[in-house]
C-alpha cells in the first residue's frame, strides 16, 4: 500500500515556493542587468557610491601655496602678475627646503620676470634641499581615434609652459580633470599621449618627483599592465582602457573645513609665515579661496554640491599616491555575478515568506548589503556598485508582493463556497451533531466521496472517537489513518483514502477521513481545499468542543455542589447568600429559597451561634484571608472554611458538622487537666523527698548515689515544666474570646526588655525596629504578650552565642506584620511543615541539647488564626531563622 504525506499549507510547498522564487529572481536579474547594460541610472549610481568617500587622516606631507582674495587685493590679479613674484615664492620655499613645488599655474604667455623664475627654479634645484620643480601641461583637443593609446589618453593639441621653463623644470605633468556625467570629480588621468611622446598626469609627476626619480627614469619606473598601472613596484592603480584612475578624497571642501595646510602666497611673501612648515614637503600653488576663481568642480566627497578648486583635487590625488589608498571599480563580471545572486537570493527568501515578514527581509537584505559593501571598501578598496544591487533587491520584493496578491485572489475564488459552509457552521449555535453534518455535506461536496469519516478529541478521555460516518451502516471508520494524522499533524494520503487533521493551537481537535472513489484520485486543488476548510472551521469547532466540555463540567459541579454532605455557601461582596447546598439547608434549618438574599449574620442569628461568631467572622471578612473557625449552631459544633474568589469579589463557605469531634476534644481537655492536676500531688512529693535527699550529709547518702538523686530531681523539673504548659496552653486557649483593642508596639517593647537580660547573657544582640503610629489590634492582652515572648524566647534559645535577633512592626494593607529574625541553627526544610503542631520538636545535632516541650508554636498557630491572622517560617539550616505573624489591624470604625 503507498504511502504519501502533504504539507498542511493553503498555500504552495516549499518545493513550489523554491521554484517560484528562482523563477521571479531570473527574471529581476535579466531586466536589472539590461538596465545596467544600457546606462540606465548612471548618474543615480554615481551618486549612491558617494557615501564610500568619508573624510580620513592625511599625512601631513603637502602644503597649499593659495593665490587669494588677500594675495589679490596686495599683487593684483594673478595673470598679470610679474614672474619675479614666483621667483621669489620659490626662492623662499627652496631656502625653506621644501622637497617638491609644483605650480598648478600654467605659463604658457611670456611676461615680465621670467628670466628670474627659470633662474629661480635652476637655483632650487641645485640648492641644499635639492628642491623639484613641476609645471603643468593642458591638452586642448583629445584625439578621436585612440586606438593604439594603450590605456592613455591621446591629445591632438596641447598648452604647454615656455620653452624656458621646460627646459628647467624637473617635470611636466596635465592637469586636466574630466567630470563624470554627474558633473563630479572621482577620476585622474595616468599617461598622456602626444606626437608620439608620453607623459604623465600632474598628480603622478608630482609623486615621482617626491620620490626623487629623475623624468629620464619614469619609463622604466612605471609598468603597464591590462587594467593596471604599477608606479615606483609599489603604487598599483586600476585603470580602465583610457588610463583613468580613481582618487580617494580625505575631506571637505577648504571653504567648508580644510583638511590640508593652506597658507597664503602674500603672507609668505611677506615674511609672516612659518617656514618651517614647507621643510622635506610637497609644496602645491594655486588659486583658492578666490572669489573670482572659475576652476571649481563638485566633488563625492560634499554631499552638498559644494565645489572644491583644482589644486585641492591635485593634493587629494597626490595624498592617494603617498597613502597608496587609490580606489578600484567593481569589474563587470563582478557586478554581473552580483545582480544575479541578490535577485535570485532575495526572490527565493521573499517568495518564502508572508508579507510582513518580506519587509523584515527586504529591511535586513538592505542593511546587510550595504554593511558587506561598506566592509569590502575598507578592506579592498573597491567600489562597489550599490544601485543596482538594491535595485534587484527592491524589484524582487514588489514581484513577491505582487505573486502573493495573484495567488491570494486565486485562492479566495477557489474558497468561496467554503465560508458559507463556516457561516453556516457558526449559526448552529454550537450544537455538536448540526456542525458534524454540516462538515460531511462539506467534504462529500469537494470530493464526492461516498464513504467517510469524521474523528473527535474527547478532552476528557484524552483518545480520538468516530463522532461521524457516511453510510451510517458503514463499519469502516478508518481508525488507523485517523490517528496517524492527528499524531502527526499532517495530511495523509493512503491508496483512495484521505486524512485532513484539524488543527487548533497546535493540538489536534478532529480528523476528516475520505474515501474516494474507484474512478477518482487526488489532486492537489483538492487536498488544499480539504485542508483549508480544516482550517477555518477549527476555531468554530473547537469552540464546540469547549462548549460540550463546559456542559459536562457544570452538570459534575451541580452534582458535587447539591451532593456534598458539607454545607457549601456563596456570598456576594455584602454579605449576602447567593447560592446554598441541601446540607446547609440541613444545618441551618431553613428552606434553600429562604436563604438566598439573606444576610449571613441574619442566618447565624436564626440558628442560634455563640456570640463572639459576629466580630470574629467580620474580622475574617475584613482582613480578607483564607481562615478556618469554630461556632455554635443549633446547639451543634461546626467549623466554617473560608475563601475570598477574588477574580469574583465573593465568598465561599464550606461548613462541616464537627460535633462529635468537639465533644473528644473537651474530653482530652477535660482528662488532661485532671491528668495533669493529679499529677501535680504525687510529683510534688517526689520532688519534696528529692530536696531532702539533695540536702542529706554524706554520711546519710552515699557520694556513688548523688547521680542518682540529681537525675531524679532533672527528671521530676522537667515532668513539672511540662504538666505546666499543659494546664497554662489549655488556660490560655480558653481567653480567645476575650478582645480588645492593643498596642501591639508597647507589648514587643515589654517583651523585648524582658527577654534582653538572656540574650546578653548568650552574647547576642537583640535589637527592634518598628513603624511609628501603627493602628491597635483586637485581642487578648495575654495572648499577644505569650505570642510574642513564645517567638521571642524561642530565637534566643535557638541561636548560638554572639548571634543577633531582630524584632520588626509594619503595617500594609490593613494588616499588622510581626517578624523576628535570627541567624541561630535554623530548620530542616523537611521539619517546617510539622513546625507548629503540638508536642512537635525539631531535633538536630546542633538543637538536641535544647530542651522544651513543642507547645509554644502551636500556642502561636491557635492564637493568631482564632484572631484572623496567619503564621508562617522562612529558615534555611545553619543560616538562620524568620517568623512572620500578620492579624489584622483595628480601624477607627471597628474601635468604635
Amino acid at each position: 500500500m503507498q504511502l504519501a504525506k502533504t504539507t498542511p499549507s493553503l498555500k504552495l510547498s516549499s518545493k513550489q515556493r523554491l521554484q517560484q522564487g528562482l523563477y521571479l529572481g531570473g527574471i529581476i536579474a535579466a531586466f536589472v542587468l539590461l538596465l545596467w547594460l544600457s546606462g540606465a541610472f548612471t548618474q543615480l549610481r554615481l551618486r549612491l557610491s558617494n557615501i564610500y568617500f568619508v573624510p580620513a587622516e592625511v599625512s601631513d606631507t603637502i602644503v597649499i601655496v593659495a593665490i587669494d582674495n588677500a594675495s589679490i587685493a596686495e599683487y593684483g590679479r594673478f595673470a598679470e602678475w610679474p614672474r619675479s613674484i614666483y621667483a621669489d615664492l620659490l626662492d623662499r620655499l627652496s631656502a625653506a627646503k621644501a622637497r617638491v613645488v609644483a605650480f598648478d599655474l600654467l605659463f604658457d604667455q611670456p611676461a615680465a620676470g621670467d628670466e628670474a623664475l627659470a633662474q629661480a627654479i635652476q637655483s632650487a634645484r641645485a640648492g641644499e634641499a635639492r628642491t623639484r620643480v613641476i609645471m603643468p601641461a593642458v591638452g586642448i583637443q583629445r584625439a578621436e581615434d585612440v586606438q593604439g593609446g594603450g590605456q592613455a589618453i591621446v591629445f591632438d593639441n596641447v598648452l604647454f609652459p615656455l620653452r624656458s621653463f621646460v627646459d628647467v623644470v624637473d617635470n611636466l605633468g596635465f592637469v586636466n580633470v574630466f567630470p563624470d556625467v554627474d558633473s563630479m570629480i572621482r577620476r585622474q588621468p595616468s599617461l598622456v599621449r602626444y606626437q608620439d611622446e608620453t607623459y604623465v598626469s600632474f598628480s603622478i609627476a608630482t609623486y615621482l618627483a617626491y620620490k626623487r626619480i629623475p623624468t629620464s627614469a619614469i619609463q622604466q619606473v612605471i609598468t603597464s599592465r591590462p587594467n593596471e598601472l604599477d608606479l615606483a613596484a609599489e603604487r598599483p592603480l586600476y585603470v580602465d582602457e583610457y588610463g583613468f584612475w580613481v582618487q580617494n578624497y580625505f575631506g571637505l571642501p577648504s571653504s567648508v573645513q580644510p583638511t590640508f595646510v593652506v597658507i597664503s602666497l602674500k603672507d609668505i611673501l611677506a615674511g609672516n609665515a612659518d617656514m618651517a612648515l614647507f621643510d622635506d614637503k610637497i609644496v602645491l600653488v594655486g588659486a583658492m579661496n578666490n572669489a573670482g576663481f572659475v576652476d571649481q568642480y563638485p566633488v563625492p566627497s560634499d554631499i552638498s554640491g559644494r565645489p572644491m578648486t583644482g589644486v585641492e583635487i591635485q593634493a587629494n590625488a597626490i595624498e592617494t599616491l603617498l597613502q597608496n589608498r587609490a580606489l578600484r571599480e567593481q569589474s563587470p563580471l563582478s557586478q554581473a555575478v552580483m545582480i544575479i545572486a541578490l535577485a535570485l537570493v532575495s526572490s527565493v527568501i521573499y517568495t518564502q515568506l508572508r508579507w510582513y515578514w518580506k519587509l523584515v527581509a527586504a529591511f535586513v537584505l538592505t542593511v546587510g548589503w550595504v554593511l558587506i559593501t561598506l566592509v569590502i571598501f575598507s578592506i579592498q578598496l573597491e567600489i562597489i556598485n550599490l544601485f543596482h544591487g538594491l535595485l534587484a533587491l527592491f524589484l524582487a520584493l514588489l514581484g513577491a508582493i505582487f505573486i502573493d496578491i495573484t495567488q491570494e485572489i486565486r485562492r479566495r475564488r477557489k474558497t468561496e463556497f467554503l465560508l458559507e459552509s463556516v457561516v453556516a457552521i457558526t449559526k448552529q449555535r454550537l450544537a455538536l451533531d448540526s456542525i458534524l453534518a454540516h462538515i460531511a455535506a462539506d467534504l462529500r461536496r469537494i470530493t464526492n466521496a461516498p464513504r467517510g469519516a469524521i474523528w473527535l478529541l474527547d478532552t476528557e478521555q484524552a483518545q480520538f472517537n468516530a463522532a461521524y460516518m457516511w453510510p451510517q451502516t458503514d463499519g469502516n471508520t478508518f481508525e488507523a489513518i485517523a490517528h496517524k494524522a492527528a499524531e502527526e499533524q499532517t495530511q495523509i494520503i493512503e491508496g483512495k483514502s484521505i486524512a485532513t487533521p484539524v488543527i487548533w493551537q497546535g493540538q489536534a481537535l478532529a480528523t476528516l477521513v475520505v474515501h474516494l472513489a474507484e474512478d477518482k484520485r487526488p489532486t492537489q486543488e483538492m487536498l488544499n481545499l480539504l485542508d483549508l476548510l480544516a482550517r477555518q472551521l477549527a476555531p468554530n469547532l473547537d469552540n464546540a468542543l469547549l462548549y460540550r466540555k463546559v456542559k459536562r463540567q457544570k452538570a459534575l459541579l451541580e452534582a458535587i455542589f447539591d451532593g456534598s454532605p458539607a454545607g457549601i455557601m456563596v456570598l456576594n461582596k455584602t454579605r449576602h447568600i447567593q447560592q446554598v447546598n441541601q446540607a446547609a439547608e440541613r444545618i441551618f434549618g431553613i428552606k434553600l429559597e429562604h436563604c438566598v438574599g439573606q444576610s449571613i449574620n441574619d442566618l447565624l442569628v436564626a440558628a442560634k451561634s455563640n456570640e463572639d461568631a459576629f466580630s470574629t467572622l467580620d474580622n475574617y471578612f475584613t482582613a480578607a484571608q483564607p481562615f478556618r473557625m469554630e461556632l455554635k449552631l443549633n446547639e451543634k459544633t461546626f467549623t466554617i472554611d473560608g475563601a475570598m474568589l477574588a477574580a469574583h469579589d465573593e465568598w465561599i463557605l464550606i461548613i462541616n458538622d464537627i460535633s462529635a469531634l468537639a465533644e473528644l476534644s473537651e474530653l482530652k481537655t477535660h482528662m488532661i487537666r485532671m491528668a495533669a492536676h493529679d499529677l501535680k500531688n504525687p510529683l510534688g512529693r517526689i520532688l519534696g523527698f528529692g530536696q531532702l535527699l539533695e540536702m542529706a550529709t554524706e554520711d546519710e547518702v552515699a557520694p556513688s548515689q548523688r547521680g542518682y538523686i540529681t537525675s531524679i530531681m532533672e527528671a521530676g523539673y522537667q515532668m513539672n515544666q511540662i504538666i505546666s504548659d499543659v494546664l497554662n496552653l489549655e488556660q490560655l486557649r480558653s481567653r480567645l474570646g476575650n478582645r480588645t483593642p492593643h498596642n501591639m508596639a508597647e507589648v514587643i517593647e515589654n517583651v523585648v526588655t524582658q527577654q534582653k537580660p538572656e540574650a546578653t547573657r548568650k552574647g547576642q544582640t537583640l535589637t527592634t525596629s518598628i513603624a511609628p503610629n501603627l493602628p491597635p489590634v483586637l485581642a487578648d492582652a495575654n495572648l499577644l504578650w505569650q505570642v510574642v515572648t513564645n517567638l521571642v524566647s524561642n530565637a534566643i534559645k535557638y541561636t548560638p552565642e554572639g548571634g543577633h535577633l531582630e524584632v520588626r512592626l509594619d503595617y500594609s494593607d490593613g494588616m499588622l506584620r510581626l517578624e523576628v529574625e535570627d541567624n541561630g541553627y535554623g530548620i530542616p526544610e523537611k521539619a517546617q511543615e510539622k513546625l507548629f503542631t503540638e508536642f512537635y520538636r525539631v531535633k538536630t545535632a546542633a538543637t538536641r541539647h535544647i530542651s522544651g516541650t513543642g507547645l509554644g508554636l502551636s500556642l502561636v498557630k491557635s492564637v493568631v488564626e482564632a484572631y484572623g491572622g496567619r503564621v508562617w517560617v522562612k529558615s534555611a539550616e545553619g543560616v538562620g531563622s524568620t517568623f512572620f505573624v500578620e492579624l489584622p489591624a483595628v480601624g477607627e470604625e471597628d474601635e468604635l
